[in-house]
């Protein structure tokens, strides 16, 4: 498998059909109408004027506000949390969904992928939990070997310990995570009926072909620090920009601008990463 070919083929797949960021885009919208709607109805921005100006009086000004609008802000973010995660996956199966149709050369249309009967919906938030529970429980383990790494001393028997420590989280991280990698490849492409096989073929698949899935997962890191660079220059480069600028008129366009074309380079790479997912898996499938 030609990792570069494939990469710019998924590259390329993408520019041509550019439908595939709909989506996405239209979920970063209505994330940032619901936080703007949070803001306000919560009495978040009125908080944090008398946040500022009230000086010595910070804490007390903002134990006040917990103390008197915590019912609320509770509501308000579990009410975030559910409409988000459940439209969320919706959004994301409409975009897999989209994804498949590109591989397989089929004719792509946003409306018929949106308004017609979605199978991938609910195995889609099933796969999702499974990921969140085991991700909690990786947490509380890496959590708990983090606090022994800390309590020990720097003694030989001490770094022996934190060798041991690293030794033992860090492959479980990586294995879990290269474990996980082609789930969404595989529920979609594979079509199975229930989420779990998805998620076990996932990691037989990494047990199977370790190279290939390995070769992948880094070859996605790699380009994903080169666009991290990217980033990093290009903020660089505005901030300078800026401070050379004393129209604020123009600083206030220029860095929405600037915002706007970062948040497209990352939504470009986590897209083509996907793209580059869906090709590969049946070329790393047919050689196991």
């Amino acid at each position: 498998m030609n990792l570069l070919r494939e990469s710019w083929k998924s590259f390329r797949l993408l520019m041509r059909n550019p439908v595939i960021y709909v989506p996405d885009l239209f979920m970063y919208v209505v994330t940032y109408i619901l936080t703007v709607f949070l803001y306000k109805s919560s009495g978040l921005d009125f908080a944090l004027q008398d946040f500022v100006m009230n000086g010595a009086d910070k804490v007390a000004v903002f134990q006040n506000y917990l103390s008197t609008n915590w019912f609320q802000l509770l509501l308000s973010f579990l009410g975030f949390v559910f409409v988000t995660f459940f439209l969320g996956v919706g959004v994301e199966s409409v975009k897999f969904r989209l994804i498949k149709d590109v591989i397989q050369r089929r004719e792509t249309s946003l409306l018929r992928t949106v308004f017609t009967l979605n199978p991938y919906l609910f195995k889609l938030v099933v796969l999702k939990v499974y990921v969140y529970v085991i991700t909690a429980l990786i947490f509380l383990i890496s959590a708990t070997m983090y606090l022994v790494y800390m309590q020990v001393d720097n003694t030989n028997v001490g770094i022996l310990i934190k060798v041991l420590v690293i030794a033992v989280a860090l492959p479980i991280v990586l294995f879990f995570r290269m474990g996980i990698y082609y789930r969404y490849a595989i529920l979609f492409l594979d079509e199975y009926k229930h989420a779990s096989r998805a998620f076990q073929r996932s990691f037989n698949l990494l047990v199977d072909r370790p190279r290939s899935v390995i070769k992948v997962w880094v070859f996605s890191m790699v380009m994903g620090l080169l666009l991290w660079f990217l980033v990093s220059g290009v903020g660089f480069f505005a901030r300078n920009f800026q401070d050379m600028v004393s129209n604020s008129t123009f600083i206030y366009i220029f860095s929405a601008t600037v915002m706007l074309l970062v948040y497209l380079f990352k939504l470009t790479y986590d897209i083509w990463e996907n793209v580059l997912l869906f090709r590969t898996y049946p070329i790393i499938k047919k050689s196991s």
